[in-house]
């Protein structure tokens, strides 16, 4: 097949579409079978113990999910962890040291300050964001969790950058 991207001129070869296959589930991307063992959008995603964490999110009817569920590629398996202590979507995930954190998210419409950690299989509450935040990115270096991006307290792109020490 090829693709002429006129607003450049250039031309590209791209090579015939061929099936993709899901990591998550080992189907064939064919909309037969569901990727994770609960349907649900506007997750937190996270690296966890050689695992992806996957909390929170949209359910079919709109909800907000506390589910927090881990994959294992390598046994291509899902492990159920506990609820988080509050159902949130577009949550933010990092982790490290041993422990899995969500933090933020929407909950009643409203980006939350709440942070939780994953310890030794229970979920215990932080000490909550410097501001609300919802949708954003997060990640876990040195120690510190880094929130970027995202939806602020006023409901508009968040236009700080913060450092959490757990």
């Amino acid at each position: 097949r090829r693709d002429v991207r006129a607003d450049r001129g250039i031309d590209v070869e791209l090579p015939v579409a061929r099936p993709v296959q899901c990591v998550l589930c080992s189907c064939a991307l064919t909309g037969r079978r569901r990727s994770g063992p609960l349907a649900r959008a506007e997750v937190a995603g996270a690296l966890f113990g050689g695992r992806i964490a996957v909390a929170g999110g949209f359910l079919a009817d709109g909800s907000n999910s506390a589910r927090v569920d881990l994959y294992d590629p390598v046994r291509r398996s899902w492990t159920r962890l506990p609820n988080l202590p509050l159902a949130v979507n577009h949550p933010m995930a990092a982790a490290g040291g041993g422990r899995l954190y969500v933090l933020g998210g929407y909950a009643n419409r409203e980006p939350q300050r709440a942070v939780f950690v994953l310890d030794r299989g229970n979920w215990r509450r932080l000490p909550a964001l410097p501001q609300a935040r919802a949708a954003g990115g997060a990640a876990f270096a040195g120690g510190k969790i880094y929130v970027v991006g995202g939806v602020g307290p006023s409901r508009t792109p968040a236009e700080v950058a913060f450092v959490y020490n757990p």
